[in-house]
């Protein structure tokens, strides 16, 4: 294996996600020479970064990036309705929140599909000046004063420099380990269900249904790019959750009991969905 010879930046940052694209445009846009590093091709879709709260449109606006988003075709909720089997759907849709008057000018939460967000944050990274680089494989920081970031791209070993590292490779951050970083996190007490949506038929766009149980709370993001279909599950009849959710609309009677695919083993899984502790 041959050594691409040696490089040097204001900044490398590891993980070209929604966090690591965004920052890499930010600091690119500011003149700084920045690498991204990230080791998928092709962005996958999952159930995570979907939605941004209000705030978050807001620190959007304030990067620069709030476009982007939108261009990407990010869709406003303006209100966020509390569905919930022990009540009915009037009641839930009378408990609305306001999403657009959480804060001044802001017209509610964002929501936007994950890859289609990383891509679009990825070009506008590029088109600021940062280099992208993605297919790479088996990053390694050695710290310093000056830190240094080796990796494999198509069978080569690069060696990089530069003054700052970022870890933006989620929160089982392998750069974390290197850098022997504790992580410091409360004990998981809820755990939220997100199921990737397909066909939305008749839910509202502007609409951020919440499916709320009292053992456990399911969040059910919405994509606004014209999503929902979801992972079909049926009510259980003993009392249990069912791995298998079948939604109706707004108008439902009532939402299904759900549950995470990894505590009933036995049960088919039709469509993949995520289910991960919430903190």
């Amino acid at each position: 294996m041959g050594t691409f010879p040696r490089e040097e930046f204001d900044v490398i940052i590891i993980g070209g996600g929604i966090a690591g694209n965004a920052l890499a445009t930010v600091l690119a846009r500011a003149g700084r020479a920045v690498l991204v590093l990230e080791r998928s091709t092709v962005y996958r879709d999952r159930v995570r970064g979907e939605l941004f709260q209000p705030w978050g449109v807001a620190e959007a606006r304030r990067l620069g990036l709030y476009e982007t988003l939108i261009r990407a075709g990010g869709t406003h909720h303006s209100r966020a309705v509390p569905y919930d089997e022990t009540m009915a759907p009037a009641e839930a849709e009378a408990a609305a929140v306001a999403l657009d008057k959480v804060l001044p000018n802001v017209p509610g939460s964002l929501g936007v599909s994950h890859p289609v967000a990383c891509q679009a944050l990825s070009m506008a990274a590029a088109t600021a000046g940062a280099r992208m680089r993605n297919d790479i494989t088996a990053a390694r920081v050695e710290f310093g004063s000056t830190p240094t970031v080796r990796y494999q791209l198509n069978g080569m070993e690069h060696v990089t420099k530069c003054r700052l590292v970022v870890g933006a490779d989620g929160r089982d951050s392998a750069i974390r380990r290197q850098a022997s970083i504790p992580l410091h996190a409360t004990e998981p007490r809820l755990m939220g269900a997100g199921l990737l949506i397909e066909d939305p038929g008749g839910w509202p766009k502007d609409q951020v249904p919440l499916a709320l149980r009292v053992t456990w709370c399911s969040l059910f993001c919405l994509r606004a790019l014209s999503a929902c279909g979801c992972t079909s599950c049926t009510p259980s009849t003993n009392g249990a959750a069912s791995p298998v959710p079948r939604l109706g609309g707004p108008s439902s009677t009532a939402f299904p009991s759900l549950a995470c695919q990894k505590a009933n083993p036995s049960r088919e899984r039709r469509r993949p969905g995520r289910v991960r502790p919430t903190r």
